[in-house]
This record gives C-alpha cells, sequence and structure tokens, in this order.
C-alpha cells in the first residue's frame, strides 16, 4: 500500500522503494529528476516512521519558498495532517524542508519523519 494512503505509526518499517515513490508523488516526476532526491533516498536499507524533536532538524539548510511554507501551514491548520518528513539516520531533511518550516511557525515541537536507516 502507498505511504500517502495508509495509516503510519512509530515503529513501522518501510522499503526504501517505497519511500522513492512516495517522495515522486509529492514532487512529481520533473522535480524528483532534476534534483538528487533519488541518490539521496536510494542510500538507505529500509526507512521506519519515528517522531523528532524539530529542533535536532537543520531547517534552515536549503531554499525554501515562503508561499509554500505558507501553503503547508494553512494544509495543517485545516485537517492537522502533513506528509511526514524523509529524513537521514542522522537527521538531515531528504525530504520535507518546506514542511517542516511550517510545522515550526506553526509551533509543532515533535514531528512525524520517515527516517533512513543502515544495516
Amino acid at each position: 500500500m502507498r505511504i500517502s494512503k495508509r495509516s503510519l505509526n512509530k515503529g513501522d518499517i518501510i522499503q526504501t522503494e517505497e519511500v522513492i515513490e512516495y517522495v515522486k508523488e509529492i514532487h512529481g516526476l520533473r522535480d524528483f529528476d532534476n534534483g538528487n532526491l533519488y541518490n539521496s533516498l536510494n542510500k538507505f536499507d529500509y526507512y521506519q516512521v519515528d517522531y523528532v524533536t524539530i529542533s535536532d532538524l537543520n531547517i534552515d539548510e536549503y531554499f525554501k519558498f515562503e508561499w509554500l511554507v505558507d501553503k503547508y501551514i494553512d494544509m495543517y491548520r485545516s485537517n492537522k495532517n502533513y506528509p511526514p518528513i524523509v529524513i537521514s539516520n542522522n537527521y538531515r531533511i531528504i525530504d520535507g524542508n518546506h514542511r517542516s518550516n511550517a510545522l515550526f511557525r506553526f509551533g509543532l515541537n515533535k514531528i512525524k519523519v520517515i527516517r533512513g536507516v543502515l544495516k
């Protein structure tokens, strides 16, 4: 089942291929192919759902569009849901820079992430 269509709980294991498809859904194929997302995602053996403190992430590492951060703030405000952020095993954001900034500005302390795991 696709990540975007299922309930994710802390500790759930997600295969790398499924995370790649999830990120493609969010970004679209053109955006996905133009970046280095595939290589960044594919280096992990699998992923695990977790919760992390936003202050443990470097949410200012990448350029962000303020209009997109505002869009995610509105999305969260209306339904308290958001696509989980994808991070590496050392807490670097692979996908979700705009979402993590929006959740930080909204005032959340802990957020749901999909974290890369190396065997």
